[in-house]
């Protein structure tokens, strides 16, 4: 088990529960960074200084490391490509320089997405062909590829649309559906929704070094979904359905997909699973709310 966590860019959504998560180890050290948003009990780090990356690294000595830094503004990656580039390469590059000055390999658990595809054809899995068409899914394939060569060991964590109630497109619909607001949600572009639940305890299993995943090797690739292929409107109509609010209270629209940065189809296939689940049973809400 990691006594020694480090989550590098614990100050969002994401990061919020894996600080509750990983921090209920009562032997634990956990040490957070924030870079723009200063959070209590997080220390300051600017991804960017390859220095300041190696002294937290040499300071907190940690055996396990989270990587949540960089940007996942889809729409700002595409208008700024040398912002994406910045903070979605070359912060992976510092980092593995920096552990590869101070000779340490930490575990490393990097967060990657689901844009590496083309948002084709959907049904994507591990031995699926990588294509991004934005510039945001480009910088996380390159980062992959940098942390893919540094003989450090780990996993490269493809995961798709994580949900839970501090996130703010489900915070939103949640709001919206609770007022009785009425709500335009896309019917034609298809993803697979995460369960933070889920998610959690799958980065719990790798702080603790279980699941069989061997992460004293180098770096693996790993998908993580809850399995369910859905539209934007077929998830609020399961939001909808569990809050006990009207179906009326939805309205499917159709995305234009030539002037938008949505994919067609992103739904990610998790490790060991062959088939999505039927939409209609989805039953992964309560790891949500």
């Amino acid at each position: 088990m990691a006594d020694r966590v480090l989550i590098l860019g614990a100050s969002g959504f994401i990061g919020s529960y894996l600080r509750e998560s990983l921090g209920q180890v009562k032997q634990r050290v956990l040490t957070g960074t924030y870079h723009s948003h200063e959070t209590p009990g997080l220390v300051p780090l600017n991804v960017l200084d390859v220095h300041a990356m190696r002294e937290l690294i040499g300071e907190s000595q940690p055996q396990f490391v989270v990587f949540l830094a960089g940007t996942k503004d889809v729409e700002r990656c595409e208008k700024m490509p040398a912002y994406a580039l910045d903070l979605n390469v070359q912060a992976v590059r510092n980092y593995v320089e920096a552990c590869l000055s101070l000779k340490v390999r930490p575990v490393t658990l990097f967060f990657s997405t689901d844009y590496v595809f083309d948002g084709f054809d959907g049904h994507y899995s591990r031995s699926s062909c990588v294509g991004p068409r934005t510039v945001y899914g480009l910088t996380n394939l390159l980062a992959e590829r940098i942390l893919g060569r540094s003989n450090l060991p780990g996993v490269i964590l493809r995961v798709s649309a994580v949900m839970g109630r501090r996130g703010g497109f489900f915070r939103w619909l949640e709001t919206s559906l609770i007022a009785e607001e009425s709500i335009s949600l896309f019917d034609n572009t298809y993803f697979s929704p995460t369960s933070v639940g889920r998610l959690c305890r799958f980065v719990e299993n790798c702080a603790a070094g279980s699941g069989g995943l061997g992460l004293d090797a180098g770096m693996r690739i790993v998908h993580l979904s809850d399995a369910y292929r859905l539209t934007r409107y077929q998830f609020g109509c399961a939001v909808a359905g569990k809050l006990g609010k009207p179906l009326t209270l939805l309205q499917p629209s159709l995305a234009d997909l030539s002037t938008t940065t949505f994919q067609s189809d992103l739904s990610l296939l998790p490790d060991g699973v062959k088939a999505f689940r039927p939409s209609h049973q989805w039953d992964e809400l309560g790891e949500i709310f």
